[in-house]
């Protein structure tokens, strides 16, 4: 997925590293928005979102 949304120029971590197990807690992933213009957010969102529901319903 991280691959996915890159080509489309959303970038986001892997969540693992926040945890202290982090191979137990592959499912997540963390979103830097406070360093990204506000008015980008949305647009990042929906891109993330296409992807999930591609994924998921592939």
């Amino acid at each position: 997925m991280q691959r996915l949304c890159k080509q489309d120029s959303v970038w986001f971590e892997p969540g693992g590293a926040m945890f202290a197990d982090s191979e137990q807690n592959k499912n997540y992933l963390r979103l830097g928005y406070s360093s990204i213009n506000q008015s980008l957010i949305p647009e990042g969102i929906a891109i993330i979102s296409k992807h999930v529901n591609n994924l998921l319903n592939a």
